[in-house]
């Protein structure tokens, strides 16, 4: 008789535990929609998660093959949702808000200003 053929075992990638006593940690999870600048617009990618007790992110444009661009992230006292990404001279900024149950704004490098929206990604099923 044959010897059966192991099945890999499929072991999930672990999601941190977003702390509620950080702001924007019900933020956590995986966002997609665009960015719209000089009359384009470009999908865009972005997860959101927390690392060494503060709100991280990460973005994702194919089309410019960006992958995995880190960010900082916060939640300013006025609701405003901040991304910044510094590595970037100018600094690339994101500043959106929640508009029904989605991430809206405005962004801007240098001179270069744009909007983006963001919807939380479907599940992988």
């Amino acid at each position: 008789m044959p010897t059966p053929i192991p099945v890999p075992t499929i072991v999930p990638t672990p999601v941190p535990t977003p702390t509620p006593d950080i702001p924007g940690a019900s933020l956590v999870g995986d966002w997609e929609g665009s960015a719209r600048v000089l009359g384009s617009e470009i999908p865009v990618a972005v997860t959101l998660f927390v690392e060494d007790g503060a709100l991280q992110g990460t973005l994702d444009i194919d089309s410019r093959r960006i992958k995995n661009l880190a960010f900082t992230a916060e939640v300013l006292p006025d609701g405003t949702i901040r991304f910044v990404i510094p590595d970037q001279d100018p600094p690339l900024t994101f500043d959106g808000r929640i508009e029904d149950g989605a991430i809206v704004g405005a962004f801007k490098v240098g001179i270069i200003r744009g909007s983006f929206a963001l919807e939380r990604a479907a599940p992988e099923s």
